[in-house]
């Protein structure tokens, strides 16, 4: 109940973009209830909490923070890129874990929080704060993308390559160098072959890509991924 009523709020008032001192009480509450619910957990600890939450639970909390980091809610934002350790102990643990969920609405909301992340990390009263968190992240959500094509049931969910779709592009446009490097290496570390890697990378970097056309790509890459790797499955218990 009180996700939801701190998400109406957010909604509503627009992330409090006018009243400096309205934000800082919001993201503290935000804060408190992320924190009451990973237990004061820290991010090594944060992922066998996050896997013990009710499912609606977390989708609800995933949805909280993704609308009070949105581009419309600065004063917000800023506010919850502030506190220390707040959004890197739910961001790290949540991709981590993105393939082992099999609830679409999770994963969805678990994309869709990360994808949050750059944008802000480019913009001068935030880069302080964002961009130590998206750095941190990077390589941990890179590999998320790779595990879910390669590995996750729901990756052919439409909303769920969707979301991918949504953040790969987000990523790409603003950390392109980094963003490649990251998932080449997640593709190589998960075995996927290098030609079907290269595939994705040049889909993604494609200037003229769009979410809808690389959310449609994405379907077929998890197809062929995820072939391969029952195939090696199979072998290694062979």
């Amino acid at each position: 109940v009180a996700l939801g009523a701190l998400g109406t709020l957010v909604r509503v008032f627009r992330g409090f973009a006018d009243d400096a001192d309205a934000a800082r009480q919001v993201a503290a509450e935000i804060a408190g209830l992320t924190r009451q619910l990973l237990a004061g957990a820290d991010a090594a600890a944060a992922e066998q909490r996050m896997a013990q939450l009710p499912p609606d639970l977390l989708a609800a909390l995933l949805e909280l923070l993704t609308t009070a980091l949105g581009q419309r809610k600065a004063a917000l934002a800023l506010e919850l890129f502030r506190t220390p350790g707040l959004l890197l102990a739910v961001a790290s643990p949540v991709a981590g874990a993105l393939h082992c969920y099999a609830n679409p609405r999770i994963v969805c909301w678990g994309l869709l929080f990360c994808e949050r992340l750059p944008p802000w990390a480019q913009q001068q009263e935030f880069a302080p704060h964002a961009g130590l968190v998206l750095e941190a992240v990077l390589p941990i959500v890179a590999e998320a993308c790779c595990r879910l094509l390669a590995s996750s049931p729901v990756a052919q969910d439409l909303e769920v390559s969707g979301a991918c779709a949504k953040l790969l592009l987000t990523l790409a446009r603003a950390l392109p160098g980094p963003t490649e490097a990251a998932l080449r290496g997640a593709a190589l570390r998960i075995g996927v072959p290098a030609q079907e890697s290269e595939l994705l990378l040049q889909q993604i970097a494609d200037p003229l890509a769009t979410e809808d056309g690389l959310a449609e790509a994405l379907g077929d890459t998890a197809d062929s991924w995820q072939v391969e790797h029952l195939r090696r499955s199979l072998a290694a218990g062979g």
